[in-house]
């Protein structure tokens, strides 16, 4: 930039110098209309039309470089607020989506009334098992104790394996180290949910010890049974994506997509209080629903 206008510079120094002593021989000799005059006037006159075309060039040339400048200053301050709108815009998304997820909870909160629930969030997962197991950060201070019921958006997550102080953690059912009984909503079999090392890679799990004459079927709502000591009755546990039959055996299993994605969640609901407290009265009512 600064050569380009050094080399502008001299151009017009001897563009002038040459339009000065053109004014001075056409002075000179005005007043002698020879044929030097004429001469000196067909030279003068292109090169006084140079000189200025020369000077509307070069000016052309400093506008047009401040034209850039402004466009550039222009840029610099539509790509600020870009960045502004951006940052504006990730922080909105991110209200929605807790939003949409305290409104999941709430509908699991209102879905199952019955039970005193309590509120947690997912501080740790554990990578070295599919995320079968997760840490929530709520524990004994909170009364939190063994086999308390975890449920998230959907229905049933899993339940408490031990509590600290301030922290659960919480066996999903997915883990293979995980059982829960349950029957079909629709028919009624029964069968006993449990976590598989190869399903749980897909986030799946299996249905067991179902009768062979039983009418469970691909589609199924799977809920919690009356037999368990520890998980209540009638929450939805998953939903039955294929039925299979293991004929070494001559019984049937069936593949569960779990109600709730336990890879997603970052939230859950835990009811406060151990199933196996409740009365046999509240037992009966909770079954009988």
């Amino acid at each position: 930039m600064d050569v380009l206008r050094k080399r502008l510079g001299k151009i017009i120094i001897i563009m002038i110098v040459l339009c000065v002593i053109t004014i001075i021989v056409t002075r000179e000799y005005r007043f002698r209309p020879n044929l030097l005059d004429n001469a000196v006037g067909y030279a003068a006159t292109p090169l006084s039309g140079a000189a200025s075309s020369v000077i509307r060039w070069v000016g052309g040339v400093f506008d047009h470089f401040g034209d850039i400048n402004d466009i550039r200053a222009e840029n610099t301050k539509l790509r600020e607020r870009v960045e502004e709108l951006t940052t504006e815009n990730k922080r909105l998304k991110l209200v929605e989506e807790e939003s949409e997820k305290l409104t999941s909870l709430l509908k699991i909160d209102e879905k199952y009334p019955e039970y005193p629930k309590t509120g947690a969030r997912l501080v740790a997962r554990d990578t070295s098992n599919w995320f079968s197991s997760f840490i929530i950060d709520k524990g004994e201070n909170d009364g939190f104790t063994e086999n308390l019921v975890v449920l998230a958006p959907g229905g049933l997550a899993g339940r408490i394996l031990k509590a600290g102080d301030t922290y659960s953690e919480v066996l999903s059912i997915i883990d293979s180290a995980s059982s829960v009984s349950v029957q079909s909503a629709r028919a009624g079999d029964l069968g006993v949910l449990r976590g598989d090392l190869e399903l749980m890679k897909d986030g799946l799990c299996r249905m067991d010890y179902i009768d062979v004459n039983a009418r469970v079927m691909e589609g199924d709502e799977l809920i919690t049974s009356r037999l368990s000591d520890i998980f209540p009755a009638g929450i939805t546990v998953g939903y039955v994506k294929e039925i299979r039959m293991d004929a070494r055996a001559l019984v049937k299993y069936a593949i569960v997509r779990p109600a709730v994605d336990i890879q997603s969640i970052d939230a859950v609901m835990v009811i406060s209080e151990p199933y196996s407290s409740f009365d046999p009265a509240s037992k009966d009512a909770l079954t009988e629903e």
